[in-house]
C-alpha cells in the first residue's frame, strides 16, 4: 500500500529537480514514476477496500480515506496526461499541470495521514517522539500520559484511578468506541467486560487466564503482543495483573483492596507508598503559629501528630472557658470543630464533633456509632479518652 505513495512523492520530486537545467536528467523519470503510481494505487485501492470490511474503524475516518484513496489513480493518471499534453505545446495544459501535482500531493498527504489515523489510530504522530522534540513542540512527557491522582483511599475506586487510566493510555488508540479493533473495547468498563470478536478478555479472579494479560505479557515483536508498537511498561502490567487476580471489581476502594509486597512496591513507583487513610487523608492546611502559640501560652499543650502532617493533637484537661477560646482561631483554619466544649463536656462529643472538614466528623464521631469508629480505627486515631483530649487537623 506505500508503493503508490512512494512512487507518487518520486514523479513530484523528479519533476521539481528537472526544473532546473542542470538536472534535467531528472525529467524522464517523471511520467514513468506518474504511471507506475497510478497503477500501484489501483491495485491499492482494491485491496484496501476488502481490508476495510474486516477492521473496525472509525466509519467518518474510513470514508473520507476511501474516497482520497479512489482519488489518487485519477489524479494521478490525469497529471500524467496534462504532462504529456503540456510536452507537446498546449498551453492550457501547461498551466493546469502543476494544479493538478499540487492537488495530487495535497490528496496522497491528507489520505496517508487518515490511513495512519485507522491503523495506528488518534495522535501516531506525536505519541512516540523523543522527550527532547516533545518538550520544544509543548506536548507532555510520555510518563505523563498514565499520571495517577489519587485522593482519599477511602473513597478512591482503584478500577477509575490506577487501571482504566492506563487502558486508555495504552490501548485507546485501537479499542475505542469509534475504533474498536477486534470488537474490543477498552475505554470503558462496559466494553472491557464484554470482551471482543474473540471472547472475554478478563477473568475476574483469574488473571493468569485473562487474554488481556496475556497479550500484555507476550514478548514485543510477537504477533499477538498488545500494545503492537510498544510493549505496556512492566509496572502498568503488574497493576492490571493486581486488579483482575483481587477480582477485577469496579467498585472496589484502594483502602480496602489487598496490597502484596509487590504491588507495594509497585504504587511506591508511582509516589503511592503511604496512603493515608480516614481524617488523614483530608487535605488541611497548616494551622497558623501565632494561634498555636497564643494556645500553648494559656497552658494548652499543642503538639503535631506528625512531621510532615498539619494534624494537631490538642490536650485541654480542665481547661477554663478562656483556655479554650484561645482554640477559636484553630476552628477558623478549619482543624478544629465548629463549636467548642464547654468545662465539665468532652471535646469529641456533642456540637464540637461537627468538625468543619465533612470526614472529620465521620472518624470522629460518637464512639456509639459503629461505623464512625471503625473509619477513625482504620485511620489510626485512638478512641478518645474521658480527659477531654481532642486531635485536631
Amino acid at each position: 500500500m506505500h508503493l503508490p505513495i512512494g512512487m507518487l512523492l518520486l514523479a513530484i520530486v523528479a519533476e521539481l529537480l528537472g526544473r532546473n537545467p542542470e538536472r534535467s536528467a531528472w525529467r524522464p523519470l517523471v511520467p514513468l514514476a506518474l504511471l507506475l503510481g497510478a497503477w500501484s494505487a489501483i491495485v491499492a485501492d482494491i485491496v484496501g477496500l476488502l481490508l476495510s470490511d474486516w477492521g473496525s474503524y472509525d466509519p467518518d475516518v474510513l470514508q473520507w480515506h476511501r474516497w482520497l484513496g479512489l482519488g489518487i489513480p485519477v489524479l494521478a493518471s490525469a497529471s500524467w496526461w496534462l504532462r504529456d499534453r503540456a510536452e507537446a505545446g498546449e498551453a492550457r495544459a501547461h498551466r493546469a499541470y502543476p494544479i493538478a501535482v499540487g492537488v495530487l500531493l495535497l490528496t496522497i498527504t491528507i489520505g496517508g495521514h487518515l490511513g495512519g489515523t485507522l491503523t495506528r489510530g488518534e495522535g501516531y504522530l506525536t505519541r512516540y517522539l523523543p522527550e527532547g522534540v516533545r518538550a520544544m513542540v509543548g506536548l507532555p512527557a510520555e510518563e505523563a500520559l498514565t499520571t495517577i491522582t489519587i485522593g482519599n483511599p477511602d473513597t478512591t475506586r482503584v478500577y477509575a484511578a490506577l487501571i482504566q487510566p492506563i487502558l486508555t493510555a495504552r490501548c485507546g488508540s485501537c479499542h475505542n468506541p469509534m475504533r474498536h479493533k477486534g470488537g474490543l473495547v477498552l475505554t470503558t468498563s462496559k466494553g472491557l467486560f464484554a470482551g471482543g470478536r474473540q471472547g472475554k478478555v478478563v477473568v475476574a479472579g483469574r488473571a493468569e487466564e485473562s487474554e488481556l494479560l496475556v497479550r500484555v505479557s507476550l514478548p514485543p515483536g510477537h504477533t499477538d503482543a498488545m500494545p503492537p508498537d510498544r510493549p505496556l511498561p512492566i509496572a502498568e502490567a503488574e497493576l492490571l495483573r493486581w486488579w483482575i487476580a483481587q477480582g477485577a471489581s469496579t467498585d472496589i476502594k484502594l483502602s480496602t483492596i489487598e496490597r502484596p509486597s509487590g504491588v507495594r512496591r509497585t504504587l511506591a513507583a508511582y509516589g503511592l507508598e503511604d496512603l493515608p487513610t480516614g481524617i488523614f487523608a483530608l487535605t488541611v492546611p497548616p494551622a497558623d503559629s501565632t494561634a498555636i502559640a497564643a494556645a500553648r501560652a494559656a497552658g494548652l499543650s499543642v503538639v503535631p501528630l506528625a512531621r510532615n502532617g498539619s494534624y494537631l493533637s490538642v490536650a485541654a484537661t480542665n481547661a477554663s472557658a478562656a483556655q479554650l477560646e484561645r482554640l477559636r482561631p484553630l476552628a477558623a483554619t478549619g482543624g478544629v470543630g465548629r463549636s467548642l466544649a464547654r468545662p465539665g463536656e468532652r471535646l469529641d462529643r456533642g456540637p464540637a464533633r461537627r468538625a468543619a472538614a465533612p470526614d472529620a466528623t465521620q472518624a470522629h464521631g460518637d464512639p456509639g456509632d459503629g461505623r464512625r469508629r471503625d473509619a477513625a480505627r482504620r485511620a489510626g486515631v485512638p478512641r478518645v479518652p474521658q480527659s477531654r483530649r481532642h486531635r485536631c487537623r
